[in-house]
């Protein structure tokens, strides 16, 4: 009885401790709108929901370090979105990539008694899960191409998603689970980022040629 009651009190703890990671997450966006970050730091706001969206996916799954992690970030997302607002500055933040390692597979043929060597990644499958060097082409081209001035919300957004997505590859086995839901979510809204950015492109708007 009393191991049940401790078991009990341990997934009351747990429960309890990613509850609050959202209470004070939740609490971020008075801080947000305070300071009129939508406005003023556009970018780093956008950047702010993604990590609320990662914060959410990670408690939905109960995986309580990954809540903390995207927590984490999207707290000093917000302190910079806010004092960039006060300050009438907005610096670009983190890309992060993960770079897996890169190996050779060896296949023989005992018939001919041949063998050859095939480039292999790392969790490959879990790159080839989330199509992640493709995503990580369309962020950078993004990053390249100040889509932080031509559709900042959504770029910003996206970027800590794919952030997300990079942290949890690093991870020494990942959560198939959480990687496609956060491709879900961010797919969508990079789709988005690069149709504004692209009809900036097109019409040489002011914010792709600054």
């Amino acid at each position: 009885m009393k191991k049940v009651i401790f078991l009990f009190l341990i997934t009351l703890t747990f429960a309890t401790s990613i509850s609050q990671y959202l209470l004070e997450a939740e609490k971020f966006f008075k801080e947000l709108n305070n300071a009129n970050t939508k406005e003023s730091t556009p970018y780093l706001y956008g950047k702010a929901l993604g990590y609320y969206e990662g914060v959410k996916v990670y408690a939905y799954f109960g995986v309580k370090e990954g809540v903390k992690r995207a927590f984490n970030f999207m707290e000093r997302t917000t302190l910079k979105a806010v004092r960039g607002a006060y300050t009438n500055r907005e610096p670009i933040t983190e890309l992060i990539i993960f770079e897996p390692r890169l190996f050779f597979q060896e296949y023989c043929d005992g018939i001919i008694d041949e063998c050859f060597y095939e480039e292999r990644y790392e969790k490959e499958e879990f790159l080839e899960l989330v199509d992640y060097f493709s995503l990580q082409k369309r962020i950078e081209f993004l990053r390249r191409n100040n889509a932080k001035y031509c559709s900042p919300e959504d770029y910003g957004k996206a970027e800590a998603l794919f952030n997300l997505i990079s942290m949890e590859l690093m991870e020494e086995n990942p959560n198939e689970e959480i990687l496609l839901e956060l491709e879900k979510r961010l797919m969508p809204i990079l789709i988005m980022a690069e149709e504004k950015l692209r009809f900036a492109m097109k019409n040489n708007l002011k914010c792709y040629l600054r």
